[in-house]
C-alpha cells in the first residue's frame, strides 16, 4: 500500500517531503461486530502486534468498562497517503481534544422539533460523566462520548448512577 501511494504521489508532482502517510487499523474481539481503532504512532512495522493488542484492549476497557483475554483479530488496515504543498493549510497540524470535565462546555445549535425551533445547548464530553452528576443535567443538551452523542431533549433530565449508566427522565 506504501510503495503504491507513493508512485501515485509522485506521479501527481509530489516530492518525497510533501508527503505524509497516516496508517489505521480496526480491530475487534473475534466473533464481535463492532470493532475499535487504536491510535498507531507511526508506520505499522513487524512485531506491532503486542503494542496493538494492548493498544486496543485498553481503548476497548476505556469503553466498555472491561476488556477480555479473547482472540484479537483485524478487519481493516488502510492507508491515508496525503501530498502537502508549502503555503498550505496542514489539516494534521490542527490541535483538536476534547474537553476536559473541568472546562466549561461548548455550545451548539440543535433542533429538536418543530414547535421549539433551534435551541442552544450545551456540548459536554464523555468525561464529564466520568463520576455521578450532583443534580440531573437539565436539557436541551448533548453529551459526545468515542462511540455515541446523547441528545437530552428539552426538559429532559439526564442522570449517572454509580455504575456509570445513564439515565433520561422524559416529561
Amino acid at each position: 500500500m506504501e510503495a503504491q501511494a507513493l508512485v501515485a504521489l509522485a506521479e501527481e508532482g509530489y516530492g518525497a517531503d510533501e508527503v505524509r502517510l497516516q496508517f489505521s487499523i480496526d480491530l475487534r474481539f473475534r466473533g464481535q461486530d463492532t470493532e475499535l481503532s487504536p491510535a498507531l504512532d507511526g508506520r505499522l512495522e513487524a512485531g506491532a502486534s503486542d503494542r496493538l493488542r494492548q493498544a486496543f484492549l485498553a481503548d476497548y476497557k476505556a469503553i466498555y468498562q472491561y476488556a477480555s483475554d479473547d482472540q484479537v483479530e483485524v478487519v481493516n488496515l488502510r492507508l491515508v497517503a496525503r501530498g502537502v504543498r508549502r503555503n498550505k493549510i496542514d489539516f494534521g497540524a490542527l490541535d483538536v481534544h476534547y474537553q476536559s470535565k473541568r472546562e466549561a462546555p461548548a455550545r451548539r445549535q440543535v433542533y429538536f422539533s418543530r414547535a421549539e425551533g433551534w435551541l442552544e445547548a450545551p456540548v459536554l464530553t464523555g468525561a464529564a460523566l466520568s463520576e455521578p452528576l450532583p443534580e440531573p443535567l437539565r436539557g436541551p443538551a448533548l453529551v459526545e462520548t468515542p462511540d455515541a452523542t446523547i441528545a437530552v431533549p428539552p426538559d429532559g433530565r439526564l442522570a449517572v448512577d454509580g455504575s456509570g449508566n445513564v439515565r433520561i427522565d422524559l416529561p
